[in-house]
């Protein structure tokens, strides 16, 4: 299984596409967080945006994991947690007699 790679580990997805020049970042470090189905490309996010992104080109660093309150991304603000209640179904349901 020497294809898969850790989830969540810390990836350089590499910029494609025109307006670079060559003193411009070639990459961005960002988040592993699945496979793209129907591709060979990968599923990171990027905290600083806060966008997916799907690429093939990345360098995976699967000893370091996101840090996720470090200092690179200071729009990142802790939010309340939140609890869902669901109404629970009648245990004992009564059902009509049918008239024949």
């Amino acid at each position: 299984m020497n294809h898969l790679i850790t989830f969540g580990c810390v990836a350089y997805v590499k910029h494609n596409g025109p307006g670079l020049n060559k003193l411009s970042d070639r990459s961005t470090k960002m988040v592993l967080i699945g496979y793209e189905p129907g591709t060979k490309g990968y599923r990171f996010f990027d905290p600083a945006t806060g966008r997916l992104v799907v690429s093939r080109d990345a360098l995976f660093d699967e000893g370091q994991a996101w840090k996720w309150t470090n200092a690179e991304n200071p729009t990142t603000e802790e939010t309340e947690t939140f609890i869902v209640h669901y109404e629970l179904p009648d245990e004992n349901p009564t059902t009509e007699d049918a008239v024949a």
